[in-house]
């Protein structure tokens, strides 16, 4: 069954700012290239993701609502979950019968001018080194036309390495590249059968 996201406009304002003030005075975020995101219309953050943390962080900076692409793992946290279903983002489902839901959402979004945030991994990097990328964030943008605002995390491993209860206060950084637009396909590069229902 799927699980419907309700959006809270106020939620998301309030919530953004008390995040905001936490996480610049708890890991002195320096942050770099925020004009690059588009003041208005469709737009897709698409970054490294050295930790569960990333995703919160970019919320925390960016000055427009960003609606990610969160795992159902992570999105149906117990402790976690108040917060991704209030900044309205979007629970990617890995089963088969759900697995076109996050995707059909985002398109949905990003026809009405939201900005998108995803993370082309599909996973934490843990690694040390970026994991070879999927094909959502190509066929997004390939499908809406919306332009990709390429964007790097430091520290944020560092601060919440894996097995730690809470995060420590170590310094973090986040940076947007110029983005870039691909345009609109003529042919349509998502499969029909993920759009479905």
């Amino acid at each position: 069954m799927n699980r419907q996201v309700t959006k809270a406009p106020m939620f998301n304002r309030v919530a953004r700012f008390l995040l905001r003030q936490l996480g610049f005075a708890y890991f002195r975020l320096q942050v770099d290239g925020l004009h690059r995101i588009p003041a208005r219309g469709p737009a897709i953050l698409a970054g490294n993701h050295p930790n569960v943390l990333d995703g919160i962080l970019l919320l925390m900076v960016s000055p427009r609502p960003v609606r990610f692409l969160v795992t159902e793992e992570l999105f149906f946290h117990p402790f976690l979950h108040w917060i991704f279903e209030g900044m309205g983002c979007i629970p990617v489902y890995r089963t088969k019968t759900n697995n076109g839901d996050a995707l059909r959402a985002a398109v949905e979004a990003l026809e009405r001018g939201e900005v998108i945030g995803i993370f082309p991994e599909g996973t934490t990097s843990d690694l040390g080194r970026m994991r070879a990328v999927k094909r959502g964030v190509g066929l997004l943008t390939l499908r809406t036309g919306a332009p990709v605002v390429p964007f790097g995390v430091w520290g944020s491993a560092e601060a919440y390495p894996t097995g730690t209860r809470l995060p420590r206060p170590r310094p973090i950084a986040i940076a947007f590249a110029p983005l870039v637009s691909y345009g609109r396909t003529t042919l349509d590069p998502v499969p029909t059968v993920l759009l479905q229902n």
